[in-house]
């Protein structure tokens, strides 16, 4: 009864069953095991307190092919942030559309507005779009890796658009796919939240970042306190975003242990369905 909410804290299950951590295949987080490897830290980076001028934010609009964003300390306190943040910017908002199955602290922001929540499954259909305010759509999903292209993506926000609507795309699971990320795209009714934590298997540091219009982005800068994240995490991120070497070597490696990881369980699970037939 008392098990974590999202993934992680395995020592919790490990008591539970009895079974030492030693023995577990953590898949509850879809964290990269094979992370961005840590620099050596300066002196002045424990020392000294974060600067705005740091380079973290090109290195992150670089990254992300943006004009501006909005560094936080992690996507989900954006995702927190979130409805309190439309409220304001558009105080007509009641109708929010989500996705029946991914991540539910969307759903737990949300719902402590109050708003008439709605939900898809799959893919929102143009009714829904619609009749709603804001749409929340995590792509790719987690946990069930539906993946949208840019192209259909971008619809759905024009569609959202006709209505005055909001699109609020997750792309935490992005980075290996970022050909199907509308980061880039510059459309006034679509926030893009995206993170440093599972690609770049860094979820420790609390990074993440908002990719909006100005006045969104100005509304979520209010709420930030002073130094919203440490300097450590501010160094070590921007190492992990200029780093073209690694990133292009962890996708290329992440593709082929994807097949890897395909090819196995087809060939154990085939004799399985195969004999229920």
């Amino acid at each position: 009864n008392n098990h974590p909410l999202h993934g992680g804290q395995l020592y919790v299950y490990a008591e539970h069953y009895h079974i030492p951590m030693t023995e577990w295949l953590d898949l509850s987080t879809g964290i990269n095991p094979n992370g961005f490897p840590l620099p050596q830290l300066h002196e002045n980076v424990l020392r000294d307190l974060p600067s705005d001028n740091d380079g973290l934010e090109k290195a992150a609009c670089n990254y992300y092919s943006c004009d501006h964003l909005l560094m936080v300390p992690g996507s989900s306190w954006a995702i927190q942030q979130l409805p309190f943040i439309l409220d304001q910017f558009s105080p007509h908002i009641n109708t929010i559309l989500l996705p029946r199955i991914g991540y539910k602290e969307h759903e737990k922001a949300w719902s402590l507005l109050k708003q008439d929540l709605t939900f898809y499954d799959d893919v929102p259909s143009d009714e829904q779009l619609t009749n709603c305010d804001v749409c929340v759509l995590i792509n790719p999903n987690n946990p069930t890796a539906k993946l949208l292209s840019s192209g259909r993506v971008v619809k759905i926000a024009q569609l959202l658009k006709q209505s005055q609507g909001f699109l609020i795309i997750d792309e935490a699971f992005m980075d290996a796919l970022n050909q199907y990320s509308v980061a880039s795209y510059k459309l006034k009714n679509v926030i893009v939240l995206r993170s440093l934590g599972k690609f770049f298997g860094l979820a420790g540091l609390r990074v993440g970042s908002v990719i909006a219009d100005d006045e969104i982005l100005k509304l979520f800068e209010k709420q930030l306190p002073p130094w919203p994240i440490s300097h450590p995490a501010r160094f070590i991120s921007q190492c992990a975003l200029q780093d073209i070497n690694w990133i292009n070597e962890t996708k290329l490696t992440l593709a082929k242990q994807s097949l890897q990881l395909k090819s196995l369980c087809e060939a154990v699970l085939r004799p399985v369905f195969s004999d229920c037939k």
